[in-house]
């Protein structure tokens, strides 16, 4: 599916008599590392009206290789056009591209990266799952009150194999000492961010805790699956990023349900899936 911006721009050519806009339109699967914007530039009038498409170019935003071009006005000297917009490219449309790119495959516009841990790093390729928070910046801490009016943040990991399908996250609930700060780790969900189900991957607190937890966790989890939805989608934009930058090749893994957790794992790290995607 491809994404129109609302915002254009205006620009002028000295191969066209008129003031052009240009619109501007994105690819919006998360998964997709085309790195591509089309353009369509179109005339305008004085007082900024959208007239006729004149043409539109398809190019690589880190490249600015001509991918693909349309003219729908033969009389435009489109080529020269295009070639005067690529040679006066500042770094300002480059960031604006950036941008709009990540917000049309559902990263936020405020999401910041950060300098990447090489511990981050290994994690990705080696198919084990990484803390939201040590991808990015600013990162807002998911959190409810339980029964009892405990504060309660929820700790979100990844993987971030991007042809894994699993639709998963693993999330740690912490009980917060409001005095002193510190938190404990109570207990580990295996998550499905499809239908909400989950599995137990680790407790350390009284079943009946744990359920009085998880009650009140209901009450607030259509908001906190949305966010971590929208999380899920970010790390998975990052890991195609690492994984193209380190050249590695993973194979696809369309479900988990029928891999026993002493087989391989099918992401393609070699370890047994309940060490990988499984943990």
């Amino acid at each position: 599916m491809k994404k129109e911006i609302p915002k254009n721009f205006i620009v002028k050519s000295k191969f066209y008599s008129s003031r052009m806009i240009i619109k501007e339109i994105y690819c919006t699967n998360a998964n997709c590392d085309c790195r591509e914007v089309i353009l369509k530039f179109l005339k305008i009038d004085g007082d900024n009206n959208e007239g006729k498409i004149l043409f539109s170019v398809a190019l690589n935003i880190d490249t600015l290789r001509v991918i693909d071009k349309v003219s729908y006005d033969l009389s435009v000297k489109a080529d020269e056009i295009i070639a005067e917009f690529i040679t006066d490219f500042d770094l300002l449309i480059k960031d604006r591209f950036n941008k709009n790119d990540k917000i049309s495959k559902g990263m936020e516009e405020e999401t910041s990266v950060k300098t990447i841990s090489q511990k981050a790093i290994d994690l990705t390729l080696n198919g084990s799952c990484v803390a939201f928070s040590e991808i990015f910046e600013d990162v807002e801490i998911i959190n409810f009150r339980d029964g009892k009016n405990n504060l309660i943040y929820v700790d979100d990991q990844y993987c971030m194999n991007p042809k894994c399908l699993c639709n998963e996250t693993f999330i740690s609930f912490i009980v917060v000492n409001e005095v002193d700060k510190t938190g404990e780790n109570v207990f580990t969900l295996r998550y499905s961010l499809k239908n909400g189900k989950y599995d137990i991957e680790s407790m350390a607190c009284a079943d009946n805790y744990m359920n009085d937890i998880l009650k009140s966790f209901k009450k607030e989890e259509k908001q906190i699956r949305r966010n971590l939805n929208k999380r899920y989608r970010d790390m998975k934009v990052i890991g195609k990023r690492l994984y193209n930058e380190n050249k590695m090749n993973t194979v696809p893994r369309i479900s988990t349900a029928q891999v026993g957790r002493n087989d391989v794992c099918p992401c393609g790290s070699g370890k047994k899936y309940k060490k990988c995607c499984g943990r």
